[in-house]
């Protein structure tokens, strides 16, 4: 008998790695936006403009705008209580199991979250907060694992991994970061503001484009549903495209890590902004509404070479806790943003009022975006080499 040795393949750890970095942001995303499409056939449809008769998905709730406002927001104000302990965690204790126990339970309250519903509009606000409070340690924990598993030739296409070097163990506990360098840092606060332009227009189009395209324009809310989730789409696929482009500018060294950061600001930023404030002029055709935001939203992945990675420039070592930082700030659009909709569409809920609307959102990408150009860095900070030297210290008298 003739034995046949079959040639073996080794896929890469780091692979893995990124794969299930993807699908654990790929499912952190559905059971954070599944209220704003169900918020559509939860609640009594009070706008004039829309007469279609509104299909039977199931009780409907008389909830005002303040109200959805309101439980829109509720996951993001629990959100945000986490960011920073997350990269805290991540750095001392690693992300995995962090990020198991959180998928774990959030799960099971998603689940609960019809019943909530059927109790009053309190329980349902409980139950999101609590929600995003188990998940605010999402993308910390994601963050400290790629500073650990990418090579920086491949950083790019490792953060795209999260629109859904080695592994190291923690030699010295508690690492304490240096919080007062950080916050003091120019550059640090260049990366926050960029990151709060990204964020409120993805939360923004995340809350509202459905009950724009449902309320205001019409859509029913099948295809409600799917029409706002091909931006999120189109994001994911362009932050693969700009990252892969980032990662094969680095290799061959045509640009030094500050310019990239800086040049891929028009992409991640410039444009979705403009587009935006074209669609505040142009969003009465429903068609031409939906290819702007997608349009939009498919330029802000660039944000995978810009702001979601730059933590990771300036400060290896504290990567989880710098995007805590940033992530902490950068979830009140999650809140904020479904409030200046209630407040400009209370009265009347039309075309009119979310004009005002999107030129804001245009904005509040584009003017971070000149901030950034101004203070922005991609360079190591010198408080992240001086604890690293402080923690090798620290080992040496340990052995």
């Amino acid at each position: 008998m003739v034995f046949i040795t079959l040639p073996k393949i080794y896929v890469p750890r780091r692979l893995n790695v990124a794969i299930m970095l993807f699908m654990g942001c790929f499912l952190g995303y559905v059971m954070r936006t599944n209220l704003s499409i169900n918020i559509i056939a939860m609640v009594e449809n009070t706008n004039p403009n829309v007469t279609i008769p509104s299909p039977d998905y199931g009780p409907r709730y008389n909830w005002t705008q303040n109200d959805q406002a309101l439980l829109l927001g509720a996951y993001f104000y629990g959100y945000m209580l986490t960011s920073i302990p997350g990269g805290i965690l991540a750095e001392n204790f690693g992300g995995t199991r962090v990020l198991g126990y959180s998928f774990l339970l959030t799960g099971v309250l998603t689940a609960l979250t019809p019943a909530a519903a059927a109790l009053n509009k309190w329980a349902v606000f409980t139950l999101r907060f609590s929600q995003g409070f188990i998940q605010g340690v999402l993308y910390p924990c994601c963050h400290n694992l790629i500073s650990k598993w990418a090579p920086p030739d491949e950083k790019g296409k490792f953060v795209a991994s999260l629109m859904g070097g080695t592994f190291g163990t923690v030699i010295t506990w508690p690492r304490i970061p240096p919080y007062w360098s950080i916050m003091t840092s120019t550059p640090f606060w260049g990366l926050i503001l960029l990151h709060y332009g990204s964020m409120w227009g993805l939360f923004f189009l995340l809350t509202a484009t459905p009950k724009f395209l449902s309320e205001v324009l019409g859509f029913n809310l099948s295809s409600a549903g799917f029409i706002a989730s091909l931006p999120h789409l189109v994001r994911m696929l362009g932050a693969f495209a700009f990252g892969s482009l980032a990662d094969w500018i680095r290799r061959r060294d045509w640009l030094t890590v500050t310019a990239m950061r800086k040049i891929f600001c028009i992409p991640s930023h410039i444009l979705p902004g403009v587009f935006l404030i074209i669609l505040a002029y142009f969003g009465k055709d429903p068609y031409v509404s939906v290819a702007l935001m997608t349009i939009s939203l498919g330029f802000n992945g660039a944000a995978s070479v810009t702001n979601l990675q730059n933590s990771q420039d300036l400060a290896p070592n504290y990567a989880g806790t710098l995007y805590g930082i940033i992530n902490f700030l950068g979830t009140t659009p999650g809140f904020f943003s479904p409030m200046l909709v209630a407040a400009f569409t209370e009265e009347n809920n039309g075309i009119e009022q979310w004009h005002w609307v999107f030129i804001i959102g245009g904005l509040i990408y584009i003017i971070p975006a000149l901030i950034f150009w101004l203070i922005g860095s991609g360079s190591v900070q010198k408080w992240n080499e001086l604890e690293e030297k402080e923690v090798e210290k620290t080992t040496m008298d340990k052995i």
